[in-house]
């Protein structure tokens, strides 16, 4: 009879714990979102801000190419841009990868870690294309460099372009 007892008290013990888990500390888990231009970033999110933010992508990757169509028309459209070429390689719809379940603090470790290893390895790619044009650039080598950076300047202005009318389509479409 005691052993009967005993599990039910252990059985109860469990379901008692698992129903107050969420009061005593809410499970969140560690989200990585790829922007447009393949940029991650890390969040702690709540499993309802998960599916907010898995709803949110979903209606933005419906709506990808018609946005890409009226960036380009604008685009197109502008005195300013006409001339420049609206540049689209590289960009894709944002996209997210979930990990988890974790308690709050080893979240908020891991996306720190995450956060981190992406900081030195961007350091340390810099520091590598610094390393080999040490000393005076030539003037070819400078021409190189301001080329690439307009190239640049015109697909982050053709990203926020895009990033505009997916939003306006996104809010209007739901």
């Amino acid at each position: 009879m005691t052993s009967k007892h005993s599990r039910i008290l252990v059985i109860g013990l469990v379901l008692g714990l698992t129903a107050f888990m969420p009061i005593l500390g809410q499970s969140v888990y560690v989200v990585t979102i790829t922007d447009m231009q393949k940029n991650n970033s890390y969040e702690v999110m709540t499993r309802e801000q998960v599916a907010e933010l898995k709803s949110t992508i979903q209606a933005e990757s419906r709506h990808f190419q018609a946005a890409i169509a009226a960036a380009r028309k604008d685009w197109e459209s502008n005195d300013l841009t006409k001339d420049k070429p609206f540049r689209t390689t590289g960009l894709a719809p944002r996209k997210f990868r979930q990990e988890g379940p974790f308690s709050q603090e080893a979240a908020r470790k891991k996306a720190d870690r995450l956060l981190e290893r992406d900081v030195d390895r961007e350091y340390n790619a810099s520091r590598a294309k610094s390393g080999r044009s040490r000393g005076k650039l030539s003037e070819k080598e400078v021409k190189k460099q301001e080329r690439e950076l307009m190239r640049e300047q015109a697909a982050q202005e053709a990203a926020d372009l895009i990033k505009k009318h997916l939003d306006a389509l996104v809010k209007g479409g739901r």
